[in-house]
């Protein structure tokens, strides 16, 4: 848990998750002040790959599943 006060990254909730748009006012300012910063969107997605790899026995097809997720419109 990173204390938001010290890092004044603009304002921001406390239990919140943002996976659009990709890279969020936040992020944008972690990596201002240098920090090395993964978007959730990316934690989301690849839970969501393995998860569908592992209940259907198949190796994940990442470039189908980022591809469809960009045209349907859910990511921006």
């Amino acid at each position: 848990m990173v204390n938001k006060s010290n890092l004044d990254l603009g304002l921001i909730g406390d239990n919140i998750a943002h996976y659009t748009p990709i890279n969020t006012e936040f992020l944008q300012n972690a990596e201002t002040k240098g920090l090395d910063v993964i978007s959730g969107y990316e934690l989301f997605f690849y839970q969501g790959v393995h998860a569908w790899a592992h209940f259907v026995n198949l190796p994940p097809a990442e470039n189908r599943v980022r591809s469809d997720l960009i045209s349907n419109g859910d990511v921006a």
